[in-house]
C-alpha cells in the first residue's frame, strides 16, 4: 500500500486531526497536508503595510516607534536620538532608543544609556529592558533584580507587568528555579482565564505561558487570537515570532516557515525571526539557513543564536577550527549562554579532550542542575557523526534530569533503533507521542512500526533481512546471498569483522525508509543508510523500475557498516562515502559512480574540490549534480591511495581514526603528505585520470 507521510500537522492551524489519537479509526495514516495559515492569517500583512506609511503630522517619537515595529532600526535610533536632544517625550523617547539599541547588538552602549536614564528617574519600563540586556549578555542576578523591579513597578493587569513576568519566567527556566518559573506562568495563565488579558503581545506571553506548562493545544489555539487581526488590532512581531518558535519544536517546519516570514512582513530585521527561518531550513536547504544566520547576524552583530547555528553547522560539516570560532564568538557576548557551552562541551568531546568535557559539563550544571538539554544537544551532535551508541546513553542522561522533555525520548528511542533496539526504541518513542502528540517524527515513527510488524524476517550467516512479505518473496533470497558475498570480499579485504548480525531494513515505499531515516519524509535523492550496525533502504518497488541498483546499494551500505566500526565512528564521511564508492566500483562492472557528462557540467561550472572540501561538498552541496561529483572525486581519493600507496595504508587510516585523530594528521601519518601537498597530488591524480 502507498502510505502518505505526514510533513505536520493541520490542526495546529484549523482543527486538530485525528492523528492526535493515533489509534483513531478515522486516522488517516500519514500524510501531507495543504497549508492553509495564509488563507485566513496573511490578509493581515497589507493592512500592516499600508498603516506602517502614515508618517506625516505625527511626533518625533511616534515615528521613531513606527521605524522600530517596521525594521528600520538605523531610522528609529535616529528619530530617538533626535527626541532626546529636542526633549520631546523623554521617557517613551529613552525606551525606544534603549529598545532598538538592543535590537542592534549594541549591548554596552545599550546598558550605559539604560542606567544613564534611570539614574534621572526609575520607570518600569527601564527596567525591563535593562533586565532584558543583562540578560542577553549572561548577567543573570543583576537581570532579575531589574526584572523584579519593573515587575514590583506595574500595576497588576498592566502590560509592562505581564512583559516582566514573561522574563522573570525564561530567567527561572535558564537558571534551573522550575517552581518559581511556574509562579510566573501561572500568573499569566490566570490573568488569560479571567479575562483580563487582551492586544497581540499579552496574548502571545499568555500563549508562552500555557506552552512553557505543558499545554500545547492551549497555548497554539491563544497564539491563533494573538496573530489575528480581528482579535489583536495591531499583531505584535513578538507573538508571531514565539508562535514560529513553537511550531519548530514539534517539527512543524512548514507552517512555521511561514509565521516567520509573516513576522518578518512586519519587522523585516527582526533577528528572532531571521534565525528562525535558518533553523526551519536547517533539513529543507543548509545553505539558506546559513544566509538566514548571517543576515541576522548582519543586524545584530552579537546575536548569539545565530553564531550557535554557525557552530552546529561547522561541528556537522567536521570543521572544529571554525566551529569553536563560532562559538568564542557567542560565548564573547554572553559568557553563560547554555546552549553556546554545550556546544563547546561537544567540541571538546569531539576532540577528544575528556577533560575539558568534565569542565564544561560541571560548569553548565552549576548555572542549571536540571539542564538536561545539554545532554540532549550533545546527543544530537553525535548523531551527526554517526557515534548513536554513545547518543543513546547522553539521551538518557537528559531524560533523568528533565522527564517530560518529550524530544530527548523521541530521539532516544529513534537511536535505540538505529543500533537494532527496534522494541525498546519503540516503546521510547511511543512514550514520547504519548507525552506530546503532537510530535511528527514520534507519530510517523510509530505508524512506521505499525508497518513493519507485517514485515517478513529471514536469516543468515551474519545478516537479518526486515521486508514486505512480496519483497521477502523475489528479492530477499538474492539479497541473502549478495550481502554474504560482499561481507566475505569486504571482511578480508579490510582484515576486519563487524559486530553480527547486521540487520538490513527493507521499505517498499520511499517514504517509509525516509521516516526511518529522519523521522519525515523527503530524503529524495538517497537510496540507503547505514547506521553502523543496521541498514535501511529503498525495496526495489520503492524507485521506478529500472531506475536504480539495489543491490549496488547494499554494498555500498555494507562498506560504511566496515569503516564505521572499524574506525570507531571517526572517519570523515567524505571518506566514508568515497570507500564505499570506490568498492562499488571494484565489485562489479558498471556499479559504483562513474564521469557523466552530467558530472563534467558540474565540474565546468564549479571545478574540482579540493580533498579539504570534500566533506562541505557532500554535506552542504547546491545541486544534485555538485553531490554526485562530490561522491565521484571521493571515490577517486580512495582510488589514488591504493594506486600510489597500496589497500595498507587504507586500512591503517582507518585504524589512525579510531584514535580520534584528525584528518590532516592520518593522512600526514600514512602518506606522508601535510595538507597543501595532498590537495596538490589528489588534483593531479584528477586531472590525469580524467585526461585517460
Amino acid at each position: 500500500m502507498k502510505r502518505n507521510w505526514k510533513n505536520y500537522f493541520s490542526g495546529w492551524l484549523a482543527s486538530m486531526p485525528s492523528c492526535a489519537n493515533r489509534n483513531s479509526t478515522a486516522a488517516p495514516g500519514w500524510r501531507p497536508v495543504l497549508l492553509f495559515y495564509l488563507l485566513g492569517h496573511l490578509v493581515f500583512i497589507g493592512l500592516l503595510v499600508a498603516q506602517s506609511g502614515k508618517t506625516s503630522g505625527e511626533g518625533i517619537v511616534a515615528a521613531g516607534e513606527r521605524a522600530l515595529r517596521s525594521g528600520d532600526y538605523a531610522k528609529a535610533k535616529e528619530y530617538f536620538e533626535a527626541a532626546l536632544k529636542a526633549n520631546v517625550e523623554p521617557a517613551r523617547a529613552r525606551a525606544g532608543l534603549v529598545r532598538v539599541l538592543r535590537m542592534m547588538g549594541a549591548y554596552i552602549e545599550a546598558a550605559r544609556r539604560c542606567d544613564r536614564f534611570l539614574a534621572l528617574g526609575s520607570s518600569a519600563v527601564l527596567h525591563l529592558e535593562r533586565g532584558r540586556i543583562a540578560q542577553v549578555v549572561g548577567e543573570y542576578a543583576l537581570a532579575e533584580k531589574h526584572l523584579q523591579r519593573a515587575w514590583a513597578m506595574s500595576v497588576p493587569g498592566a502590560e509592562i507587568r505581564r512583559e516582566a513576568a514573561r522574563e522573570l519566567g525564561e530567567l527561572m527556566e535558564t537558571l534551573g528555579r522550575r517552581p518559581q518559573a511556574q509562579q510566573f506562568w501561572n500568573q499569566l495563565i490566570q490573568e488569560y482565564l479571567a479575562g483580563r488579558i487582551s492586544g497581540s503581545r499579552s496574548l502571545g506571553n499568555a500563549a508562552v505561558a500555557a506552552w512553557r506548562l505543558g499545554y500545547v493545544r492551549d497555548a497554539r489555539d491563544i497564539f491563533m487570537d494573538a496573530t489575528d487581526p480581528k482579535r489583536s488590532a495591531e499583531v505584535a512581531s513578538e507573538a508571531l515570532c514565539d508562535f514560529g518558535y513553537l511550531l519548530l519544536e514539534k517539527y512543524n517546519a512548514a507552517d512555521a516557515l511561514t509565521v516567520f516570514r509573516d513576522c518578518l512582513k512586519i519587522d523585516r530585521s527582526y533577528p528572532d525571526a531571521l534565525i528562525g527561518i535558518a533553523l526551519a531550513k536547517r533539513y529543507e536547504n543548509d545553505l539558506e539557513a546559513e544566509m538566514y544566520a548571517r543576515a541576522a547576524l548582519k543586524v545584530n552583530p552579537n546575536f548569539v543564536p545565530a553564531f550557535n547555528l554557525l557552530a552546529e553547522r561547522a561541528l556537522e560539516e567536521e570543521n572544529p577550527d571554525v566551529a569553536l570560532e563560532q562559538i568564542n564568538a557567542a560565548l564573547a557576548v554572553n559568557p553563560v549562554n547554555l546552549y553556546s557551552l554545550s556546544l563547546l562541551a561537544v567540541h571538546r568531546y569531539l576532540s577528544g579532550d575528556m577533560r575539558g568535557f568534565k569542565e564544561m559539563e560541571q560548569k553548565i550544571l552549576e548555572i542549571n542542575p536540571a539542564f538536561g538539554r545539554f545532554y540532549y544537544i550533545l546527543a544530537e551532535s553525535l548523531v551527526s557523526r554517526r557515534k548513536y551508541e554513545a547518543a543513546v546513553e547522553f539521551n538518557r542522561k537528559a531524560i533523568d534530569l528533565e522527564p517530560e522533555f518529550w524530544p530527548a525520548h523521541t530521539t532516544l528511542g529513534m537511536n535505540l533503533t538505529r543500533i537494532g533496539k527496534l522494541a525498546e526504541g519503540r516503546a521510547a518513542i511511543q512514550k514520547a507521542f504519548d507525552g506530546d502528540p503532537f510530535n511528527v517524527w514520534a507519530f510517523n515513527s510509530l505508524e512506521l512500526f505499525d508497518q513493519m510488524d507485517g514485515f517478513s524476517r529471514r536469516e543468515s550467516d551474519h545478516f537479518v533481512f526486515l521486508m514486505s512479505k512480496e519483497d521477502q518473496a523475489v528479492v530477499g533470497p538474492y539479497a541473502a546471498r549478495l550481502a554474504e558475498e560482499a561481507y566475505d570480499q569486504l571482511t578480508r579485504r579490510y582484515g576486519f569483522k563487524p559486530q553480527v548480525p547486521i540487520q538490513v531494513e527493507m521499505f517498499p515505499d520511499h517514504g517509509g525508509f525516509a521516516v526511518r531515516t529522519l523521522g519525515l519524509p523527503g530524503l529524495e535523492g538517497a537510496l540507503g543508510v547505514c547506521f553502523g550496525k543496521v541498514m535501511a533502504l529503498d525495496s526495489p518497488r520503492a524507485r521506478r523500475a529500472g531506475s536504480f541498483n539495489w543491490g549496488s546499494t547494499l554494498w555500498h551500505e555494507l562498506v560504511h557498516v566496515i569503516t564505521l566500526q572499524m574506525s570507531n565512528y571517526n572517519i570523515p564521511r567524505w571518506y566514508s562515502e568515497g570507500l564505499s564508492v570506490y568498492e562499488e566500483s571494484r565489485a562489479r562492472a558498471g556499479w559504483g559512480a562513474r564521469l557523466t557528462p552530467a558530472l563534467i557540467k558540474a565540474y565546468k561550472e564549479n571545478g574540482w574540490f579540493t580533498a579539504r572540501r570534500l566533506n562541505s561538498a557532500i554535506m552542504r552541496h547546491q545541486s544534485p549534480e555538485q553531490l554526485a561529483l562530490a561522491y565521484y572525486q571521493a571515490g577517486l581519493f580512495c582510488e589514488m591511495i591504493e594506486q600510489k600507496f597500496g589497500f595498507e595504508a587504507i586500512r591503517q587510516s582507518l585504524r589512525l581514526f579510531a584514535e580520534n585523530r584528525s584528518s590532516e594528521d592520518v593522512f600526514r601519518r600514512v602518506l606522508g603528505w601535510d595538507a597543501e601537498r595532498l590537495d596538490a597530488e589528489y588534483a593531479r591524480f584528477i586531472e590525469e585520470r580524467v585526461k585517460g
